[in-house]
């Protein structure tokens, strides 16, 4: 049964409504047929505010020692009894969930949706207050005052189930936690907290009091066991440079008392429920890795010079310098080396004279061949005198056999600057052939021309090339400045380490992924000339080596969350590492890799046995967001207003097809739920303002309201939003505003994106 005045629902054989007092048994229109649905309130789109609750009001029937109308009450009391304890449990007023929003500095608890009725548990000095509930929903924390530019301000806890409209005694459920606190606080899961004060004082709150745990805490990372062991980090002033912190070990039973661990560190990981410590140092090289078992407090160093991954509480992905390769390794032999004679990049000049039988080849200061200038030898053996390359086309085949072979060997022949061949020890003999196939041995020099030296001049762009070379052979020769970090990647978990990868010169993270070269898979060596010939330097070799996957014949993309990795080869690597290309972000899809190029060329590739097939493009301009189970989401199509907004369309990728969802959507803001609903704004406005749409999980657009700035969505049918500073809650096409001059609104059960992005709160 419904209450006709309040509209709560009753037992059927209630005869007073445990709500409003309002008598039911009798009475014109006082009772309601069990079946007939009763509309409380009209469903128009907006309703007016209601500034607080009227009290109930106590009603005391004459029973007239009527026992049953006695036993009615008595169900009634019990009935209201059972309701205020489910309350009190619950840590809601009137539902399972509870609704907070701050109004004109004062927080408010919205003890009735529908009704939009309100009550002040708290004041806040600020409009840009923030509010946190409680793991178990107990308790709220609030920040009464707070200075926005320094981050710290008076911390107060709430226990605002128990809060009843105007009473004066709510104010005992309030808890000043403490007037400095720093806004960067942690709630533990039974609701207590750590924080700090302006003076880097570490406090515990253990909801009664605060206990000092250190002093001079300029910076503090914890980790909580299932035994209440803390662990955490204080930095060490005296190396504060070098951010080198002291590990500390203290109970929540008694804070106060700490057992210092260890120093130097840099990192702490975890803590795992059988109080192991993981955690990396500072060490010579880099940072070293270590666990830590409470028990004994002694700790293990695991890996020297590692690089942190991934981590959590059971697992650390990580990689270790295994060596420093010499770079000359890598690249081909050749190239001028040190030291280096300027004489030798000498340029001389000649006057060049045909030698007849009468010259005198001593006074030539020296002798050059020629391949397509006349000489007199070939009078005697055809007549006239001609060039090597006309004797070649003569009909006596036995000459134009021997000019062919000379001229096979020396027709591209390295010349001097006016094109002559100069005659060696190898030019000689190969005259001597030459001569003796036409029967005239003796007669060679009338194959060569005679020069005189006029002047000489210097070859500076091959000496300063040669220069070059020199000075990169060297560079690329010393280790210990310039090298190539090959490295081991390493899994630690359950305490024990194991090697996932090895021999990589390539090892980095891309969103979540890790590209990895394996150094034994290098396709090519460098070459010393095209190296200068292009400025590169030692350091732009090694860079190269550890970032350039093309030079690989294989790469593997590697997931240390799901442990998934895909091999690249041939076409997918020309993809990837094109014309100064690198990946901006990778995924695996339901056996499909997708790729976004530097370029923002979105690519999709089949992956079979664990290697990537052909490439397709997807999208021209694509931008990848993020991956939900087997749906990737990616923007398509950005472009930009005046006003410096940008806006998209949003598609999904979902069994190697793909879908657009929504159309011109701000690039700023989206949401992605469990089951599959999105939340995005259609365009932006004054304060991050804009439409708010959602994509239901049946596929339906749905435009919630104009001018949203912020929101929360207790579950799949509701909505809170602000728009023009009115709280509003969306109930499929039913919007009702609730409040008025609304900064913030939050809601302890809310559905929490898997997936989202957005500048600021929603």
């Amino acid at each position: 049964m419904v209450c006709p005045k309040c509209g709560k629902t009753v037992p059927d054989s209630a005869k007073f409504c445990g709500f409003c007092g309002t008598k039911l048994g009798g009475g014109e229109g006082s009772l309601v047929p069990k079946n007939e649905k009763i509309i409380v309130k009209p469903s128009s789109a907006v309703q007016p505010v209601k500034t607080g609750k009227g009290a109930a009001v106590a009603v005391k029937p004459k029973f007239a020692g009527n026992r049953k109308i006695l036993f009615a009450a008595a169900i009634v009391v019990v009935l209201l009894a059972a309701a205020i304890l489910c309350f009190v449990l619950l840590g809601g007023v009137g539902s399972r969930n509870a609704y907070v929003c701050l109004s004109d500095g004062r927080y408010e608890l919205i003890t009735d949706l529908d009704e939009g009725e309100l009550m002040e548990i708290a004041s806040s000095r600020s409009d840009y207050g923030d509010l946190w509930f409680t793991p178990d929903g107990k308790y709220i924390y609030y920040f009464s005052k707070l200075d926005s530019r320094y981050g710290y301000g008076t911390l107060c806890r709430a226990e605002y189930g128990k809060m009843k409209e105007n009473s004066s005694k709510n104010n005992r459920y309030i808890t000043v936690v403490a007037t400095n606190a720093s806004y960067d606080f942690d709630i533990l899961d039974d609701g207590t907290i750590l924080y700090a004060n302006e003076d880097n004082t570490l406090y515990y709150f253990d909801g009664e009091e605060s206990r000092q745990i250190a002093r001079n805490v300029d910076f503090y990372e914890m980790e909580l066991d299932d035994k209440d062991n803390l662990i955490y980090l204080v930095l060490d002033e005296d190396d504060a440079n070098d951010f080198s912190n002291t590990m500390y070990l203290t109970t929540l039973k008694d804070p106060g008392q700490r057992v210092e661990l260890d120093d130097d560190v840099a990192t702490l990981i975890s803590i795992s429920d059988q109080g192991q410590v993981t955690y990396t140092k500072q060490g010579d090289e880099g940072e070293d890795l270590y666990v830590m078992a409470l028990d004994d407090k002694n700790p293990q160093k695991i890996d020297e010079n590692v690089w942190l991954h991934i981590y959590s509480d059971k697992r650390v992905v990580y990689s270790v310098l295994k060596e420093e390769r010499c770079l000359n390794d890598f690249v081909a032999e050749g190239g001028a080396t040190n030291p280096l004679d300027p004489d030798d990049y000498e340029v001389r000049h000649y006057y060049y004279f045909s030698i007849t039988a009468g010259s005198d080849s001593s006074r030539f200061d020296a002798l050059f061949a020629s391949c397509t200038r006349n000489v007199y030898f070939f009078s005697k053996v055809l007549g006239t005198s001609c060039s090597i390359s006309d004797a070649a086309q003569s009909d006596n085949a036995t000459v134009s056999a021997a000019c062919q072979a000379f001229l096979d060997k020396y027709e591209n022949y390295q010349t001097n600057q006016d094109g002559y061949i100069e005659v060696d020890e190898e030019v000689v003999q190969d005259l001597v052939d030459l001569a003796t196939a036409c029967g005239y041995k003796d007669d060679t020099y009338l194959l060569c021309i005679g020069g005189q030296q006029s002047g000489s001049s210097y070859d500076w762009d091959s000496y300063n090339t040669a220069v070059a070379q020199a000075a990169l052979r060297s560079d690329l020769e010393l280790v210990e400045y310039y090298s190539l970090p090959v490295y081991t990647l390493k899994q630690l978990e359950d305490g024990i380490s194991t090697v996932v990868m090895d021999d990589l010169a390539i090892c980095s993270s891309v969103s979540g992924v890790m590209e990895c070269a394996d150094i034994n898979n290098l396709a090519a060596q460098f070459t010393i000339d095209e190296l200068v010939a292009n400025n590169k330097k030692a350091t732009d070799v090694a860079y190269d080596l550890a970032h350039d996957g093309s030079l690989y014949s294989q790469v593997t993309l590697y997931t240390p969350s799901s442990r998934e990795s895909v091999q690249l080869e041939g076409d997918g690597l020309e993809v990837l590492y094109g014309e100064d290309g690198y990946i901006r972000d990778t995924a695996l899809v339901d056996q499909h890799l997708l790729v976004e190029t530097k370029d923002q060329v979105l690519y999709a590739a089949p992956v079979e046995g664990g290697t990537a097939g052909s490439f397709a493009i997807l999208s021209d301009q694509g931008e990848i967001l993020g991956k939900v189970d087997d749906k990737l989401y990616y923007w398509e199509n950005t472009y930009t207003e005046d006003d410096g907004a940008q806006y998209a369309d949003f598609y999904v990728y979902e069994n190697g097809e793909t879908t657009r969802l929504l159309t011109d959507i701000s690039t700023d803001s989206f949401w992605i739920y469990e089951d599959g609903s999105i939340a995005t704004k259609a365009y932006e406005g004054d304060e991050g303002s804009g439409e708010l749409v959602m994509l239901t999980d049946k596929g339906e657009t749905v435009i919630v309201a104009e001018d949203v700035t912020s929101f929360c969505r207790p579950d799949n049918s509701r909505i809170l939003y602000i728009a023009d500073e009115d709280l509003y809650v969306y109930a499929g096409s039913k919007r009702t505003r609730i409040a008025s001059d609304v900064d913030r609104v939050w809601c302890r059960d809310e559905m929490i994106p898997v997936l989202s992005q957005h500048p600021f709160y929603y």
